[in-house]
């Protein structure tokens, strides 16, 4: 009895991981990732070149990057004159995205874009945060995915692991974020989102009225940790239940969205549910949007 069980649980271990997918879903990823780390780096030029660029801080001697074990970067042998690389690096970023949005050379894509970002971001002492970690995460593992073949084109189907990936990580964010929130009274107590919302640094507005409504401070407090502990790591799991977590966390992601300052925290994140989509969706969305061109077509060809 105890054999037969095992063997189910590695049998499920096994479709969990190793089912195959369409490549057209893998696809639809692969350009939607490209698309984000194309904002993404739009986005963070500004830092970047601000650390790394002519008369930027490293240059100027006020700050300098930090060395972290097994933390590389292409940039570390020549920090007295990065003004004159971090065109030609920054440039190379962009294109091997378009070239991974595009399906040419995607393992030697996804690998340079991986040890850019690395680049980029490692020896950064100043200006990351948690969206900064999350993004050297997903290259990591598009980047695993890609040279597996995952997100080759000309397959008809592909092993879905790379996605599995993302999606236990994505877990493993939320729940561990849980638990680090529980070891403060603030959060304990249920005012914690109080303090949060207040913050002139992360919060768009003035929220001090929240102070004559504890009762739904401490059940937006305590929804919070229930989501991260339980209702996503668990429930997602389940097939029934499965909607209706995603659309509970993108409901959630909106509404930081909407009362603080973290943008990037936002687009990352909605890359890792793009993982939860099935081979289903994806379909759904690319009849969708070829329905939506058709009309599209059809008005211009109109006037």
């Amino acid at each position: 009895m105890v054999r037969q069980a095992a063997r189910r649980l590695w049998d499920d271990w096994d479709r969990f991981f190793f089912s195959t997918t369409s490549a057209q879903a893998m696809a639809g990823f692969r350009v939607t990732f490209a698309a984000f780390l194309f904002y993404y780096f739009l986005y963070r030029r500004w830092t970047l070149f601000f650390f790394y660029g002519p008369m930027g801080i490293v240059e100027s001697g006020l700050a300098y990057p930090r060395h972290l074990p097994l933390q590389f970067s292409l940039f570390a042998w020549h920090w007295s004159n990065t003004g004159v690389a971090v065109w030609p690096y920054y440039a190379l970023t962009l294109g091997l995205i378009a070239c991974f949005a595009l399906g040419y050379g995607t393992r030697l894509a996804a690998m340079g874009i991986w040890v850019l970002t690395a680049s980029w971001l490692n020896p950064l002492a100043v200006g990351l945060d948690a969206a900064d970690y999350m993004v050297r995460i997903q290259t990591f593992i598009v980047m695993l995915g890609a040279l597996a073949g995952c997100f080759s084109r000309g397959a008809r189907r592909v092993e879905i692991w790379p996605l599995k990936l993302l999606q236990l990580q994505l877990m493993a964010i939320y729940f561990y974020s849980g638990v680090y929130k529980i070891a403060f009274p603030e959060w304990r107590a249920g005012s914690a989102l109080y303090f949060v919302l207040g913050d002139e640094l992360f919060g768009r507005f003035d929220f001090a009225w929240l102070a004559g409504f504890p009762n739904l401070v401490r059940a937006f407090t305590y929804g919070t940790l229930l989501f991260e502990l339980a209702l996503f790591p668990l429930l997602v799991w389940v097939p029934r239940l499965r909607v209706f977590v995603l659309v509970s966390g993108v409901a959630l992601h909106l509404g930081i969205a909407a009362t603080m300052k973290v943008d990037g925290f936002i687009g990352v994140t909605a890359m890792f549910y793009l993982a939860f989509l099935t081979e289903g969706d994806w379909a759904a969305i690319v009849a969708r949007l070829a329905k939506m061109r058709g009309k599209f077509c059809r008005a211009i060809l109109a006037r």
